[in-house]
Parts: C-alpha cells; structure tokens; sequence
C-alpha cells in the first residue's frame, strides 16, 4: 500500500514543472512547450483562418523538425498531455475533436 508521502508525490508529479534532482535526464517540459508555440504559429502561419489544426499535425511538424522530440523525455504521458498542460498554462487553446478524439489548436490571443 503506498505511504501517504508517495501518494502526495504521485499527485504533485504531473503538474511539476522542473524535475527533480538526478531526473534531469531529457529536456524540460517548457522546451517542449516552447516547440509547440513555435510550431503552431508556423502552421497557422502556412494555413487559412478558417482550416482547423489538429495536435497531431502540431506532432508531425515537431518530428519533421527535430526528430527526437518525444513527449515521455519532457515529462508527459502522452501529447495530448502536454497539450492539455500548454492550455492550462494560457499557451493555446483546445477544441476537443470528437470524430478523432484528439484536439483541434488555436493560438492564443496575444496582448
């Protein structure tokens, strides 16, 4: 049965930005946030207005780019995640897509 000092720690773990001392191991989760901002703009940039852009798109182009990226080395379970985590911090924002089960992605208003 975990101790009530691990469970606090397992329930701090997901919301912890830096990672503790000796898991310094893969980059930082604002790396990976920065990655997203970018690479949304760049695709926001290339698209119309009105054309939706789905996470997995954002991924693709992450890949393309650098294809190390990989979500698990900055701290999050899935892309979604670190989606959701880029969304809580007012980085963009998220329309979940109920046919994909993945999220569509806005830029932020800026100002």
């Amino acid at each position: 049965k975990p101790t009530r000092a691990r469970r606090r720690a397992a329930a701090a773990a997901p919301a912890a930005a830096k990672p503790a001392p000796g898991e310094n191991k893969g980059p930082s989760p604002e790396k990976a946030f920065e990655q997203v901002v970018e690479t949304l703009e760049a695709i926001t940039e290339e698209r119309d207005a009105d054309e939706p852009i789905w996470g997995s798109m954002i991924k693709q182009a992450i890949k393309r780019r650098n294809p190390g990226f990989n979500e698990r080395a900055c701290g999050f379970s899935s892309f979604n995640d670190l989606l959701l985590a880029a969304e809580k911090r007012g980085l963009l924002k998220l329309d979940p897509d109920k046919k994909s089960g993945g999220f569509i992605v806005q830029a932020t208003e800026a100002g």
